[in-house]
């Protein structure tokens, strides 16, 4: 790909988060006043406040069972294909534009979430849910996998998992962070620790992802 070509999508993919950035500032208040409204609303799912961080320990179970997976999977690619070193973070969005994919706003840097979290957890949540959506939407072209642009996030993993892009114990774990993203962005009460512990199981999936990237999307 030519280097103004990169260059380019890389334009495109900054400027639509500097542009949320500058309205969350400017209209910080409004938005807080939005959350604490959806707070009396019934949240999907059903996840309430007192449910909230069994929830996430839950997710975080899953987390470790996925990362098993993970592991075992590298090692059966190493023994059938020539050894690569695992993409950087500095080097996703660069490989998803190679690939024909849809580039991250973050990057898919977990610490860009952290940084967020710090003054806002429920926003930064909402964020991780945004990029949570993405990669499931690469996941289907990376294994050619056709649904309608239109489908929703929970049609998407069950597509994935239908098709076995993803594992059952993924799909678990992808869901148990939809309902927790979701509760976030309804408006229920995040703190910055909790966050962070969402943030730590998020990144199994992301480093899942990273391997998905590196090995063409071979399973």
């Amino acid at each position: 790909m030519e280097v103004a070509t990169l260059v380019l999508e890389y334009i495109k993919v900054l400027i639509w988060p500097f542009t949320v950035i500058v309205i969350l500032i400017t209209f910080r208040k409004e938005v807080s006043k939005l959350f604490d409204r959806a707070k009396k609303l019934d949240l999907p799912g059903g996840i309430s406040l007192e449910v909230f961080e069994e929830k996430i320990q839950e997710a975080k179970q899953i987390a470790k069972e996925v990362a098993v997976e993970v592991r075992s999977e590298l090692e059966v690619q190493k023994k059938l294909k020539e050894p690569k070193s695992i993409i950087t973070e500095a080097e996703m969005n660069k490989k998803m534009i190679e690939l024909g994919l849809k580039p991250s706003p973050s990057g898919l840097k977990i610490s860009y979430y952290q940084e967020i979290a710090s003054k806002d957890p429920r926003l930064a949540l909402a964020g991780l849910r945004i990029d949570l959506e993405l990669m499931l939407k690469n996941l289907l072209i990376g294994f050619k996998i056709n649904l309608e642009s239109r489908a929703s996030i929970r049609q998407i993993s069950n597509a994935l998992l239908e098709n076995g892009a993803i594992s059952q114990k993924q799909y678990a774990l992808i869901n148990k962070l939809l309902q927790i993203a979701n509760a976030a962005v309804h408006g229920i009460e995040v703190t910055e620790e909790q966050a962070n512990e969402v943030f730590d199981i998020m990144r199994i999936l992301v480093e899942d992802y990273k391997a998905w990237l590196t090995w063409g999307f071979i399973r």
